[in-house]
């Protein structure tokens, strides 16, 4: 999908068809549209369908920016229910979200269900 709303698709659309590129090298071809389009890099896995994007922050990151101790965080992944923990929990999901990882990436990184994830968002609005 170029797009979420039909103008914008159209005009992407209507770029990359005029975009002039190189019909004898691939790579230079790619360059060109990623420039027209104004497309990020995304680094593949290991052949999985697992991607990251090369400039959103880590997990590490996101949970050091909201200066959660480090035990704190071990009781988060260690499956403790303490409800002082839930807000915690909220603000670095929050956090992934906004940075584009994946509701499986955040459970694996929290030690939690994606589904488990999903209830903290869905309960506490967060997107």
């Amino acid at each position: 999908m170029l797009g979420n709303t039909k103008e914008p698709a159209i005009e992407k659309y209507l770029t990359l068809v005029n975009a002039i590129g190189h019909e004898n090298d691939n790579d230079k071809d790619y360059e060109i549209i990623k420039q027209e389009l104004n497309l990020k890099e995304i680094t593949w896995l290991n052949n999985s369908n697992d991607f990251i994007e090369s400039d959103r922050a880590t997990l590490e990151q996101i949970t050091m920016n909201h200066n959660i101790h480090e035990s704190v965080l071990l009781d988060i992944r260690n499956g403790n229910r303490k409800p002082g923990l839930t807000p915690i929990k909220i603000r670095i999901i929050k956090s992934a979200l906004e940075q584009c990882y994946s509701l499986k990436e955040i459970a694996d990184y929290l030690k939690a269900a994606p589904s488990t994830i999903s209830k903290l968002i869905s309960r506490n609005k967060i997107v």
